[in-house]
């Protein structure tokens, strides 16, 4: 299977942002004041997407990615842990229906 680092990147980019925002709006926190924080945090985390094609895997590594990326998006709203925990749980959900439309389908 061929990997493309770019399209891998831009795919990742782009769900990191929305997934980003969408925290930040079901948390009641308005969007536009945060625009740029996430913008850089999902760039991170694209950034983070491309390296993880070639490092080993470890989950230390993937928490400390995902812990760097929530404070980047978060850092000095007061409620950092809180809209951290909650891009958990929305990628959490993101990926269990990502699952479920692939057995729907019948192939992942």
């Amino acid at each position: 299977m061929v990997v493309y680092w770019d399209l891998a990147a831009l795919v990742n980019g782009a769900a990191d942002y929305l997934l980003l925002l969408s925290a930040a709006r079901l948390a009641g926190r308005t969007v536009p004041r945060l625009r740029h924080r996430p913008l850089g945090a999902a760039a991170f985390g694209a950034a983070y997407a491309v390296l993880r094609l070639v490092l080993p895997c470890s989950p230390w590594l993937n928490a400390a990615a995902f812990v760097g990326m929530a404070l980047l998006a978060f850092r000095g709203t007061g409620r950092a842990l809180k809209l951290g925990l909650l891009t958990l749980l929305l990628s959490c959900a993101l990926g269990g229906g990502v699952m479920l439309l692939g057995r729907c389908v019948g192939s992942l």
